[in-house]
């Protein structure tokens, strides 16, 4: 998790601040670019924010791994329920990762 933290606190100031320009050079980096600076930092603020969201659902999902969850049919229910969701889970948070990776691209533009 502190790991987690750590990353996402980094993550957003390096979309907000930066800038690839060259020394000496005309205009290049952020300023010769032609995205549009104010909607890339809100995109990715909201990706960030989806992300922490559904890392803190994943996190909070009762465990699926007792013995009644391997014995009784209730227990197989709860349990083929837990890993549906657990596996959404994962998969909304791949999709918000390599959204964000896709604007990271935008940065090299």
């Amino acid at each position: 998790i502190a790991d987690f933290n750590a990353t996402v606190l980094n993550l957003f100031p390096s979309h907000v601040s930066w800038d690839w320009c060259k020394k000496g050079q005309g205009p290049s980096g952020r300023a010769a670019s032609n995205v549009d600076w104010l909607e890339h930092t809100d995109e990715v603020l909201l990706t960030i924010s989806h992300i922490c969201s559904e890392f803190t659902r994943l996190l909070t999902l009762p465990t699926g791994s007792r013995a009644r969850h391997r014995v009784f049919r209730f227990g197989k229910k709860q349990r083929a329920t837990i890993l549906s969701n657990s596996r959404k889970l994962h998969r909304s948070i791949l999709e918000e990762m390599n959204f964000l990776t896709d604007k990271c691209e935008d940065l090299k533009q």
